[in-house]
């Protein structure tokens, strides 16, 4: 192996690592706002009872629910 090869492994394993603690610490962002919320209880869409209100339609909440309208704007 030589010098240049030796250097792109060294790059793209310092790449690697840099961005595993990018999304680590992302994550312990988001679980520490979640601890901060005292929200009583995690919820998801998946037990969501669509006939108590007959005006929300499914297919609109399983449209909007994966937030891509953030995104795009």
């Amino acid at each position: 192996m030589n010098e240049i090869e030796e250097e792109l492994l060294q790059l793209s394993f310092l790449q690697g690592v840099i961005k595993d603690e990018i999304k680590r610490r992302e994550a312990r962002k988001l679980a520490s706002g979640l601890k901060r919320a005292s929200f009583e209880e995690e919820k998801t869409f998946k037990g969501l009872d669509f006939s108590f209100n007959s005006r929300i339609r499914k297919k609109t909440i399983k449209d909007l629910s994966p937030c891509l309208f953030i995104e795009i704007k």
